[in-house]
């Protein structure tokens, strides 16, 4: 099998002598498409989730972000530590939330803030993907995979406990990509300084981004490049501060052991890719055993050779190779990255985080269906999906016609399985309860006296304390 590219593709997508591409680009032009691409992101994020979740606070939500912006004034909960570390997104996205919309509509508007951001970083992922896939198709689909993930409607989507996911999904995009302007150094380090102060895991990322540059092949990083880079070190360094001085509650039950966190990866991450529901998965291992996850892990497995692959092949190319080797290189470096995150993400947060929801059972399948999916599959998901989608763009720039069939295939796949699942099954607030009956309960508490009431979201004994006046007023 070979993979080579043709030679005008590869001209037209991948960077000429001293930088700049092969063919004249319009950096104007890319703008509008990437606010376009933001709206519709966000769209989707919304339209993923059942209408009853949509109006529901949930977690931390309510019970910390809004609620300690509502005691408070603007900007001045920004920077107060949560649980071992700070988050600056989500506390400007409440501040912002309760600032600008009248307090009956406040559940609603923070998931569709939330939505937004995860819009605004499917546009970055967009932006950041160019030099490191060479297929324009396969650069939307990567911002696609932002929404379109199957396991992001689970808790992940339309929430501002789970916005840091999405900064640390962009966070090696926006690393490994080639800044050519002082206005993308710029956005680039503006969105390093919001990731580091608001996902303290992005520190495992950095050491693996910045070995992956220096293994790059001719594509040594510029003083632009490595901007955002130092921007992001300096933030963790503060987030680490921060964790020393506040350090977190220890995680209940005992700690996952090494059985757990690979069944827990094959099944959550892996099968959880194409089957994002609990239920249905404990059928499937019940009916099959194991061999499903086997047969999940296939995709994966031949994607990175299809990868592999494609940079070996481009090294040996005659006149092709200055150009086929700068596209495989970007891809070549991308998947690796995008790989051992996937499994270094979910490892952490399994031993972190440990708890009944991240133990999985190797001699008893059906436990899966029991304790269901978690939150922490997501990222690592949509870290394997780069993989598969890597493979893509080396098949879509074959010069075989059957290879490029196969990718345009793949790429068929994908959307079906993201089609299957557009609705999540398990979303963890579907059944609420809404804000506005939870605002209404609260009224009733503040007329009999009370000078706060807990305006209740999901799960239960995570709503939000707001005073009694506030509450008043809602009509």
């Amino acid at each position: 099998m070979t993979t080579s590219t043709p030679t005008s593709a590869i001209r037209a997508a991948t960077p000429g002598p001293g930088g700049r591409p092969g063919r004249p680009t319009r950096r104007g032009a890319r703008a509008p498409v990437a606010v376009a691409i933001a709206v519709v992101a966000a769209l989707v994020a919304w339209l993923r989730l059942p209408p009853v979740a949509r109006d529901t606070l949930w977690a931390e939500d309510g019970r910390v972000f809004v609620q300690q912006r509502a005691a408070g004034d603007p900007f001045e909960s920004w920077f107060v530590p949560y649980d071992g570390y700070l988050h600056v997104v989500p506390r400007i996205v409440a501040d912002l939330a309760w600032s600008w919309l009248p307090v009956g509509s406040l559940a609603s508007g923070v998931t569709v803030l939330s939505c937004l951001v995860a819009g605004v970083v499917a546009a970055g992922v967009w932006c950041c993907s160019r030099g490191l896939v060479a297929s324009p198709v396969v650069q939307l689909a990567l911002a696609a995979v932002t929404v379109l993930v199957p396991l992001a409607p689970l808790e992940v989507s339309g929430n501002l406990a789970n916005l840091h996911w999405y900064l640390l999904w962009l966070t090696p995009f926006l690393l490994l990509h080639r800044h050519r302007s002082a206005t993308s150094t710029v956005l680039a380090s503006v969105a390093a300084l919001l990731i580091g102060l608001t996902e303290i895991q992005a520190v495992l990322l950095v050491p693996l981004v910045v070995l992956a540059r220096l293994v790059r092949r001719r594509t040594a990083p510029s003083r632009r490049d490595l901007v955002p880079v130092v921007v992001l070190c300096a933030a963790l360094v503060a987030q680490l501060v921060v964790a020393a001085l506040t350090p977190r509650a220890d995680a209940p039950g005992a700690a996952s052991t090494v059985p757990q966190v690979v069944l827990g990866y094959l099944t959550s991450v892996v099968l959880g890719t194409w089957v994002p529901s609990a239920s249905v998965m404990g059928d499937l291992l019940d009916l099959a055993g194991w061999a499903v996850v086997l047969v999940a892990a296939v995709p994966f497995v031949a994607s990175a050779l299809v990868v592999v692959r494609s940079f070996s092949h481009s090294t040996v190319r005659g006149s092709d190779d200055d150009a086929s080797g700068r596209v495989a290189s970007g891809r070549m470096v991308l998947a690796p990255v995008a790989a051992v995150a996937s499994v270094g993400l979910w490892t952490l947060d399994v031993v972190v985080n440990h708890g009944p929801d991240t133990r999985f059972w190797f001699a008893d399948p059906g436990r899966v269906a029991e304790l269901g999916l978690t939150r922490y599959g997501v990222v690592p998901s949509m870290f394997l999906l780069v993989v598969v989608l890597c493979a893509v763009d080396a098949l879509l720039l074959s010069t075989r016609r059957r290879l490029r069939a196969a990718g345009a295939a793949a790429l068929v796949v994908l959307a079906v399985v993201a089609a299957t699942w557009f609705v999540g099954p398990d979303t963890v607030r579907a059944d609420g309860p809404r804000w506005e009956r939870s605002l209404g309960t609260a009224g009733d508490v503040c007329d009999g006296g009370a000078e706060v009431a807990d305006v209740a979201g999901a799960p239960a004994g995570w709503g939000a304390l707001l005073p009694c006046d506030v509450v008043d007023d809602v009509p």
